[in-house]
């Protein structure tokens, strides 16, 4: 269980509107 996780949700997050956005 890592406490501090790197922003990879973040990462995820951002890459799901991008592609969720018209490009």
């Amino acid at each position: 269980m890592v406490k501090n996780s790197p922003p990879v949700l973040s990462l995820l997050a951002w890459a799901s509107i991008l592609q969720l956005l018209p490009a």
